[in-house]
């Protein structure tokens, strides 16, 4: 899925996808609804926004992520991309109907 925007399937709700980043968290063990201090480089600049992690399952070690933000109120998200993939979790929504 090569889109910049993007719809939870369940909640409807729409999502502008930042990039896919890799993480090597070490020893840090990040669990669903964690928040912390996200720092990625776009344009040329670095950002450093806070993020909260969206996991099926606790994550460590060298993993890559995806950073989305909600159009509704502008919250950062992370998720593995193994997870953000996932068939049917996100969906590329339909263009709205100009006619």
């Amino acid at each position: 899925m090569e889109c910049n925007i993007v719809q939870h399937t369940k909640r409807g709700t729409l999502y502008d996808v930042v990039g896919t980043f890799e993480l090597d968290l070490g020893s840090q063990i990040l669990h669903d609804m964690d928040s912390c201090n996200f720092a990625y480089n776009k344009d040329g600049y670095t950002r450093v926004v806070r993020v909260t992690v969206q996991t099926d399952l606790p994550v460590t070690g060298k993993n890559n992520f995806v950073l989305y933000q909600a159009h509704a109120d502008g919250t950062f998200w992370i998720r593995p991309d193994s997870e953000f993939y996932s068939e049917g979790r996100f969906t590329i929504p339909n263009p709205p109907n100009l006619n």
